[in-house]
This record gives structure tokens, sequence and C-alpha cells, in this order.
């Protein structure tokens, strides 16, 4: 089975100052794990056709100054990806 081209666009990331020193590199982690999940496993039921979310909410996450960029992107991605499956 062929899958269609997913076309995701975040317009506005809000990050906690202590996130805030690297945007670019959070947005890129984040970019590349929810590519790799969408991959993975695919949209969440309900979303195989073309929708419009207004704006999705990833909860809060736990995490300290000290978080890694990297690390910070694919925790985002993950509450954000499981936020679609709701």
């Amino acid at each position: 089975m062929s899958r269609r081209p997913i076309q995701l666009r975040i317009n506005k990331l809000v990050l906690p100052e202590t996130m805030a020193d690297d945007p670019n590199g959070i947005g890129g982690a984040l970019e590349r794990e929810l590519a790799r999940l969408l991959a993975d496993q695919g949209l969440p039921s309900g979303l195989e056709t073309s929708h419009h979310l207004g704006q999705v909410n990833g909860g809060t996450l736990e995490t300290g100054p000290e978080a890694a960029p990297e690390s910070a992107g694919a925790n985002i991605a993950k509450a954000i990806y499981g936020s679609l499956q709701h």
C-alpha cells in the first residue's frame, strides 16, 4: 500500500524562556521526530483526509534548562503526535 504525501505546517511554536536559547535546534529536532513518527506509525485515525487544525495542544512537558535541544524537540514531537490521536 502506498502512502500519500503529508504536508504539515507549524506556524508558531511557543517555548518557555528556558528553551528559547536554541529555537532552531528544537524546531529541527521536532520536525525530524514528527516526520519519523508519521512515517513509522502513519496518520492517527480520523486524519486520513485533509484537515486544518487551528491549534494543537502538546500538553505540558517537564524539562529543565539543561535539556538538550534534540531531546526537547523529540519530546515535543511525541507530545504533539499523541495529542493528534485523541
